[in-house]
């Protein structure tokens, strides 16, 4: 478990840094009045639970027309407003 750990942690602190460009990328996506979705089911380990199995997780595209592409990913299909 050691190694998962390590990378997860890489992709964590990794995220973090992007965290602002992401959300501004998100935000003018969202102002845009046109997004093209696509939700795709994904095989991943829960860092949560970090046990030897698979589990289910979700990673959604979103877009416009002629724009960047943003990923979103989650271990479920729940919304936190």
């Amino acid at each position: 478990m050691g190694r998962i750990r390590a990378a997860y942690n890489t992709v964590e602190r990794d995220r973090r840094g992007s965290e602002p460009i992401y959300k501004r990328m998100h935000a003018d996506l969202l102002a845009s009045g046109h997004v093209q979705a696509d939700e795709t089911p994904v095989k991943c380990i829960d860092p949560d639970e970090m046990r030897a199995g698979m589990t289910q997780g979700y990673v959604w595209f979103l877009s416009r027309p002629g724009g960047d592409v943003v990923f979103d990913c989650r271990m479920s299909r729940r919304h936190a407003n």
